[in-house]
């Protein structure tokens, strides 16, 4: 806290400096006692500025997570005490998990922000998890849905003057979990079996509707590990805050995969198949998933 009070002292002291610089350079000689307040000189050697009150940390509001907690949005309230508006342009700092001190991300702000004078505003800050915290998500906090965190190497600059501050304060985040792949549910060729349409159930668990832009996939026979084909989605879908929705991709079989119909398959309708790298593009962002799933399609 006493950092970012110094620092809004020296923000006053510029903010005078300016209108008498002329009486300054006459007075260069006691420039000290002019332009210093006793006050600020009195902190400076260990004493105490604030004897009507102190300048708060922007206080934690809440923690929101888009798609799979890939990225978290954290919500800040900041009182600007001053009778003159602030512009907070930029934001930076580490999230660090409290139980183990472990660095989790790195989280800047949204967009510059000013503080009119004497008012309250949000302040919005982003943070995206590494591949490291949500491994520690997994180890460590395998059943959490949220834990304690921390906000530690807090750098601030308003008004184009920039303060570091060593204070850390808790607010508590969700996790990023492991993405959840949409469920099959049936699977239908068409006239000449050349193409197959997959129906899949996607459930949104997030309290905001998502917004599946895009998914591509490889269909690969199961026995044998050969590549069949490439899935897409059919059309943008619309997957209401807690709702189950259909997902409609197709696939075009290759060449190949015909051939290894006839070859390996001979007789069958029918053939047990997986779906395999994974990428899906919701909200806006893109993410890859790792994990393969069982379908049943037709090959005739």
């Amino acid at each position: 806290m006493r950092v970012l009070g110094v620092f809004f002292v020296l923000l006053n002291v510029i903010t005078l400096v300016g209108p008498v610089l002329g009486v300054v350079l006459a007075y260069q000689d006691n420039l000290k006692s002019m332009v210093i307040p006793p006050q600020v000189e009195n902190m400076m050697s260990g004493g105490s500025f604030f004897t009507g009150g102190k300048i708060e940390l922007p206080q934690f509001v809440s923690a929101t997570p888009d798609l799979a907690g890939r990225t978290v949005t954290l919500v800040f309230e900041f009182t600007n005490p001053f009778n003159y508006d602030l512009m907070v342009k930029s934001i930076s700092a580490d999230i660090e998990c409290s139980l183990h001190g472990f660095t989790l991300g790195n989280a800047s702000l949204v967009e510059p922000t000013n503080i009119p004078a004497g008012a309250t505003s949000e302040l919005i800050i982003r943070c995206t998890w590494t591949e490291e915290a949500e491994a520690h998500f997994r180890t460590e906090h395998p059943s959490a849905t949220n834990i304690d965190a921390k906000v530690v190497g807090l750098i601030i600059n308003v008004n184009d003057i920039t303060i570091q501050s060593n204070e850390e304060y808790p607010i508590n985040v969700p996790t990023a979990g492991p993405l959840e792949l949409p469920q099959f549910v049936s699977a239908t060729p068409d006239v000449t079996g050349r193409t197959v349409t997959i129906v899949l159930n996607y459930t949104n668990p997030f309290d905001y509707d998502l917004m599946i832009d895009s998914l591509s996939a490889d269909i690969e026979c199961s026995l044998h590990g050969f590549t069949l084909g490439h899935a897409s989605l059919v059309e943008p879908t619309n997957i209401p805050a807690g709702a189950t929705s259909e997902v409609i991709i197709q696939c075009d079989w290759t060449q190949e995969a015909v051939d290894h119909f006839h070859a390996e398959h001979t007789g069958a309708t029918r053939l047990a198949a997986k779906v395999v790298n994974v990428t899906i593009n919701v909200n806006g962002i893109t993410v890859q998933s790792d994990q393969a799933y069982p379908v049943d399609v037709p090959i005739s």
